[in-house]
């Protein structure tokens, strides 16, 4: 039995089993080994064959001009310079705005929210083929199936962060985080639990992901997110569905494991025993890895995030009103009334970063390695 409020087990999952207890198992820290740099190959002969060989090509070359080669999708190797900041428009949009806007458009509503990314709508292929992952994420015959997203959406283009939470704190509309609560036996000094306090400055450096809030927790960031910007719960910010998330997640490449491949990098995203460009041996600052196709950064990584749904074991039963709209399934929640996390964390292996991977826990949870994203309703 996990005890509800604590950190102590790892996040559930019906064929995966609970992990060992953290108070027993120190939290990881990556590898963070430099690569030896790899010996030259050949001797003088070889030397100036390649030279000449690489005269004749350069001349070839000068003669014909050759396209430049298209990289593979699983070659994602380098951080692409992120594109600056939105700063529009900075004020809560008209209806009118939200319905001329186009996909992959973003918008800012204030100063400090988050910045959103719109997603298209439509069809796409959810879940994974029999064997690649857990029971709990195949479709139907083993096989990924097609879910609709029937109403426009946007997703966060960051998970929030903890300068996000601290100001919804700070105004007394958000609970603290387990490792603030000075209640807590959690709290990051005086607690007399260390799965925080293992976590250095990862916890309160602003540009990180927040850790140590509950689905509960969320909730009360999205209710205040909306009141501070006069929106209606009905058509404001919320947690996504789980379909929306793998929308969103999967940037419009279908059938493949990751967004960028179906081999993991180590400078893909934020995983346990990585190195490379992961250099954190806990969470990172928001953006540190690649982008997915539709913008959005630590889709892969970082920090589990929580959406609405219930979770179930399988979608062998879900409802035909959620596969052909995309909304969140949210009846038969089973009795500890575990919602569903995805995307991984840095405590995970990289199979468990995959674009199906699902978990689940009880909803007044919290770990060091689960935070948030946001969606947003939009008006059509």
């Amino acid at each position: 039995m996990v005890t509800h409020g604590s950190p102590t087990r790892h996040l559930i999952s019906a064929y995966r089993g609970v992990s060992a207890n953290l108070e027993a198992v120190p939290l990881p820290r990556k590898s963070l080994a430099s690569r030896e740099p790899r010996a030259p190959l050949g001797g003088p002969r070889a030397c100036v064959l390649a030279c000449g060989l690489a005269c004749l090509l350069a001349l070839v070359l000068a003669c014909f001009p050759v396209a430049a080669p298209v990289r593979a999708a699983d070659d994602n190797t380098t951080t692409s310079k992120a594109p600056p900041a939105t700063t529009w428009p900075l004020r809560p949009l008209t209806l009118a705005e939200e319905r001329a806007l186009q996909p992959n458009q973003r918008f800012k509503e204030c100063a400090t929210c988050p910045e959103m990314v719109t997603i298209p709508t439509g069809p796409f292929r959810m879940g994974s083929v029999r064997g690649d992952g857990d029971r709990d994420e195949e479709g139907p015959n083993g096989q990924p199936f097609t879910v609709t997203i029937a109403a426009p959406y946007a997703l966060g283009r960051y998970v929030v962060t903890v300068r996000d939470y601290l100001e919804c704190s700070a105004a007394a509309a958000c609970p603290p985080a387990a490792w603030q609560d000075p209640q807590s036996p959690y709290h990051a000094v005086a607690g007399s639990d260390d799965h925080y306090k293992r976590l250095g400055t990862a916890l309160s450096d602003p540009r990180h992901p927040i850790v140590g809030i509950t689905w509960k927790h969320a909730q009360s960031y999205i209710t205040w997110l909306n009141g501070k910007l006069g929106l209606a719960s009905a058509h404001g910010y919320r947690l996504p569905s789980e379909a929306e998330w793998e929308r969103g997640a999967r940037g419009g490449i279908e059938n493949l494991k990751y967004f960028w491949g179906d081999r993991f990098t180590a400078n893909s995203a934020n995983a346990s025993g990585q190195s490379g460009a992961d250099q954190w041996p806990y969470t990172s600052p928001v953006g540190s890895f690649p982008a997915n196709p539709y913008g959005l950064y630590d889709i892969a990584g970082n920090v589990w995030q929580w959406v609405e749904d219930c979770y179930h074991p399988t979608y062998a039963d879900m409802p035909e009103a959620v596969i052909n709209t995309g909304v969140a399934w949210e009846s038969t929640c089973d009795d500890a009334g575990r919602r569903v996390l995805r995307g991984g964390s840095w405590i995970d292996l990289p199979r468990v970063l995959r674009l199906a991977d699902r978990g689940g826990s009880p909803p007044d949870m919290h770990y060091g390695y689960v935070g948030f994203r946001v969606a947003r309703t939009l008006a059509h």
